[in-house]
């Protein structure tokens, strides 16, 4: 470890670390100059784009300013420092440090350009001045003059109309614009195609199919293209980033959790749930190493969530369990601020509990209320505490304990009305309420109501409600003979999560329950696309829902 210091940037340095992140290599190489060796300084810079197209900044910045401790006028490792401090996707605005930060090291980059560097560089160096012009003007303003110039950089006139890296870079800053301004990629949240696309997200996927022609190997294009495409309509629009992210997953970056972890997003839009387990495993196992060496992993809690949501629609109960149960450690480790964070994700493990019927592992877990000190949360009044007493009010309910359940509802809404709640959780809060009292109460209406609220919801990936609140509908519809409004429930679980067991084993439900309607042959097959479906399981299929 060396220390770094400058008038700008203070960090203590590790540049013994070196994960793999593929070969890809941005503009080839960059160029260097004596006395800096042109490999190890080509190295550091490599590593450092790979990591900030994988959206890990810290790691980043550390590979960039390892780059600049062997060749500290170079102007590229300038650029990519300023390109490590700024926006993207997953963090649309610059805090006021970055900014200063991103807006000085451009300069800086600018100041070191003469002719011996490439055109790219040149112009790169120069649109992201753009960008970051200084701290006063606003950032979605920038992010525009910044758009504009890449845009011109890339039109069909100029020398970088098929250059793949230039090409990238464009329909990122299409794609962090739309961020910056507050829109979505598409104008409907719900049953998106591309005919939905917003100008910026259409602009950015025409500029991603032209790289993928040159060079389908390239990561952050593969990348931008699957946040592109996963918000389509689950299926067959959905669909459409399919081949991105298995040539993503094909490269296999394991040094990279985010970037191994990125494919699942399109896997489970189009009902590949193993696929998107086994990606996520080794995502965890990515950020596991950067834990170990002591480097700083990106979203090691939504990984593992988004893991766990997965083995749940699979019916892989002890998965599902175990990556949930691993939630817990990450956040006692500090990553309080994950997506999602301790308030969301301590007690998801419960909701795993429920998905499989373990009524006593949510009795039995003495971390869940209270959750523990030391997590930032607010006491009596939080998301943990409500989403303990949801799971503990239908673990007593269906053992039974009817007075312990009406306990754990009145606390739920103790909590829900309290005045200082987290107005993020209120969507799913709602869930919960209505999910819980329409148990107790036996009111089909309510959890229609729960259903709703979810089926409104925009699309978020991994869901913030992990139980599918129309299978439940679906099955409390079965007990109270409502075959039809059932087939519906079940089918509408699974245009949301195609070919997933537990909608498929209500529609064999439902099928079965109209002979009227539906012959044995369809329903012998409906049977047997549930049980082709479960196959990974290790439990067995006998509902579609164990809490109603």
């Amino acid at each position: 470890m060396t220390s770094l210091t400058t008038n700008i940037y203070n960090a203590t340095l590790d540049c013994s670390f070196a994960p793999y992140l593929g070969s890809y290599s941005f503009f080839s190489s960059i160029t260097t100059h004596p006395p800096g060796p042109p490999n190890l300084i080509n190295a550091f810079f490599q590593q450092g784009i790979t990591h900030a197209f994988g959206f890990n900044q810290p790691e980043a910045l550390n590979s960039f300013a390892c780059c600049l401790e062997q060749d500290e006028t170079n102007a590229m490792c300038h650029w990519g420092m300023s390109y490590g401090f700024g926006p993207f996707l997953n963090k649309p605005k610059s805090s006021d440090q970055d900014l200063s930060l991103a807006v000085q090291y451009s300069r800086l980059a600018e100041s070191y350009l003469d002719d011996s560097y490439k055109p790219e560089e040149i112009a790169l160096v120069k649109a992201t001045r753009l960008r970051f012009p200084n701290t006063q003007t606003p950032q979605s303003e920038a992010s525009k003059n910044y758009r504009d110039a890449m845009k011109a950089l890339v039109t069909k006139t100029t020398p970088f109309s098929n250059h793949a890296d230039m090409l990238t870079l464009y329909a990122e800053s299409e794609m962090d614009l739309s961020m910056s301004l507050g829109l979505d990629y598409y104008k409907n949240s719900k049953q998106t195609t591309h005919g939905d696309a917003t100008e910026s997200t259409a602009n950015a996927l025409k500029a991603l199919h032209k790289v993928m022609l040159i060079a389908p190997d390239h990561t952050m294009a593969l990348h931008l293209f699957i946040h592109a495409t996963e918000p389509l309509t689950p299926g067959t629009d959905a669909s459409q980033g399919e081949q991105s992210a298995d040539l993503l997953k094909d490269l296999n970056l394991y040094g990279s959790g985010h970037l191994e972890h990125m494919p699942g997003h399109l896997f489970l839009r189009v009902g590949r749930y193993n696929d998107v387990i086994q990606n996520n495993i080794l995502a965890s196992t990515a950020d596991d190493l950067y834990d170990l060496n002591g480097h700083i992993p990106y979203g090691p809690a939504h990984n593992v969530y988004f893991l766990s949501v997965a083995a749940q629609l699979d019916g892989q109960s002890q998965v599902a369990i175990t990556y949930a149960d691993k939630m817990r450690d990450i956040y006692e480790t500090g990553h309080f601020d994950d997506g999602p964070g301790a308030e969301e994700g301590w007690n998801a493990l419960l909701l795993a509990y429920l998905r499989f019927g373990m009524y006593d592992k949510v009795l039995s877990d003495v971390l869940s209320l209270p959750p523990p000190a030391g997590l930032g949360l607010l006491e009596g009044c939080n998301y943990a505490e409500l989403l303990g007493n949801f799971a503990r009010g239908v673990a007593n309910f269906k053992t039974g304990k009817l007075e312990e359940a009406s306990s754990n509802l009145k606390d739920l809404e103790s909590i829900f009305f309290c005045a200082d709640f987290n107005s993020r959780y209120h969507d799913r809060s709602v869930v919960a309420k209505y999910t819980l009292e329409s148990l107790i109460e036996g009111d089909v209406t309510k959890l229609k109501a729960a259903a709703d609220e979810q089926n409104s919801w925009a699309y978020n990936s991994p869901p913030h409600w992990s139980l599918s609140s129309n299978t439940c509908l679906g099955e409390m519809y079965m007990k109270t003979t409502q075959f039809e409004s059932a087939l519906a429930s079940f089918r509408a679980d699974l245009t949301e999560y195609p070919n997933n067991p537990w909608g498929l084993y209500g529609l064999y439900e439902a099928m079965a329950a109209m002979p009227e309607t539906y012959d044995e042959e369809e329903v012998a097959e409906a049977l047997a696309a549930a049980e082709k479906a479960w196959e990974r399981s290790d439990q067995v299929l006998k509902t579609s829902c164990y809490t109603v």
